[in-house]
C-alpha cells in the first residue's frame, strides 16, 4: 500500500471512529434522559396511585392491600419494561464503545488494510447501525406511551374525588391491560430483533478487524 492509500486508509478509518464516538455520545444522552423519565414516571404514578387507594380506602371501605394487590401486575410489568430498556441501551453503548477501541487499533497498527473491502463493509454495516437506532427510538417511544397512558388514566379517576368507585378503579385497570397487551408483540419483536442484529454486526466487524490487526 502506498504512502498515499495509507494516509486514505487512517482517515477513513478515523472518520468511522468519529461516527461511533458520536453515536455513543448520543447514547449515553438519551441513557441520562431516560432515567430521569422514568423515575419522574414512577414517582408520578406512585403517588396517584396512593392517592387513589386513600379516596377508596374511605369512600369503597377497599382495603389497601387489596388495592396493591389488584395494581400490582401493572407496577411488575412496568419495571420489567424499565429493565429491558435500561439493558437495551447499556449494551448498545457497549457495543459502540468496544467498536470505537477495535477501529483505534486498526488505526494504531501496522498491517496493511484493504481500504475499497473495508469501506464497502463499513458502510453496510454502519447502514445496520443506523436501523438499530430507529428500532431503538421506536421502543422507547412506545414504553412512554405506555407510562403516559397510565398516569392519564389515574389522574381521571382522581379528577373524579370522592366520587371516584371500585368499578370505575377495575374498568381503567383493564383498558391499560387490554392497551398493554396489544403492544407486547411489538415491542417484544423489537427487542429480539435489535439484540439480534447487535450481535451480527459486532460479529461482522470482529471478523473484519481481526484480518487486519
Amino acid at each position: 500500500m502506498s504512502i498515499t492509500e495509507a494516509g486514505n486508509m487512517k482517515s477513513f478509518v478515523e472518520g468511522v471512529i468519529d461516527f461511533y464516538e458520536r453515536r455513543v455520545t448520543v447514547v449515553s444522552s438519551v441513557m441520562k434522559e431516560t432515567a430521569e423519565l422514568l423515575q419522574n414516571f414512577r414517582l408520578e404514578q406512585e403517588t396517584m396511585a396512593g392517592q387513589l387507594r386513600d379516596i377508596l380506602a374511605k369512600q369503597e371501605s377497599l382495603r389497601r392491600r387489596d388495592f396493591d394487590m389488584m395494581i400490582e401486575d401493572l407496577r411488575i410489568s412496568r419495571e420489567g419494561r424499565e429493565k429491558e430498556v435500561v439493558e437495551m441501551l447499556e449494551h448498545f453503548q457497549s457495543q459502540e464503545e468496544k467498536m470505537v477501541s477495535k477501529l483505534r487499533s486498526v488505526v494504531s497498527g501496522s498491517s496493511e488494510v484493504k481500504l475499497g473491502d473495508f469501506k464497502l463493509l463499513s458502510q453496510t454495516i454502519l447502514g445496520e447501525q443506523k436501523e438499530r437506532e430507529k428500532e431503538m427510538v421506536t421502543l422507547l417511544r412506545s414504553f412512554h406511551l405506555e407510562q403516559e397512558e397510565f398516569s392519564a388514566a389515574l389522574r381521571k379517576l382522581l379528577s373524579k374525588g370522592e366520587q371516584v368507585r371500585i368499578k370505575d378503579f377495575k374498568a381503567m385497570l383493564e383498558s391499560i391491560r387490554l392497551s398493554q397487551k396489544g403492544r407486547e408483540t411489538e415491542v417484544g419483536k423489537l427487542l429480539g430483533d435489535f439484540e439480534r442484529v447487535q450481535e451480527e454486526v459486532g460479529l461482522r466487524w470482529g471478523k473484519v478487524i481481526e484480518s487486519y490487526v
